[in-house]
C-alpha cells in the first residue's frame, strides 16, 4: 500500500519521479470534498509547481480537467542545489 503517515503516494505522481522541481508551497490542512471537513496533517506535505494530475492512470479521472496538484512528503524527496 503506498501510504505513509496517512498520505497516499497516487499512480498520478508516477511520471514526475526523477524530474526537478521547484516546491510551490506547503501543506498543513484540506478540506475534505466528501465531508466538508477540515483535515490538518501532524507532518506537513509539499506541492511541486508544475507537477499536477494527468489522469494517465485514473480509471475515473479521465481528462481531468481540474489539474488537481499531488502532496509529496518530503521524505520522498530529494533536495538538489541550484
Amino acid at each position: 500500500m503506498n501510504k505513509n503517515r496517512g498520505l497516499y503516494f497516487d499512480r498520478e505522481a508516477v511520471p514526475f519521479c526523477g524530474q526537478k522541481f521547484r516546491v510551490l508551497k506547503r501543506v498543513s490542512q484540506i478540506l475534505d470534498e466528501e465531508t466538508g471537513r477540515m483535515l490538518r496533517f501532524k507532518t506537513p506535505s509539499v506541492i511541486l509547481d508544475g507537477a499536477y494530475c494527468n489522469s494517465r492512470y485514473s480509471n475515473k479521472r479521465l481528462f481531468c480537467p481540474r489539474r488537481i496538484y499531488p502532496m509529496w512528503r518530503e521524505n520522498w524527496l530529494e533536495r538538489v542545489e541550484e
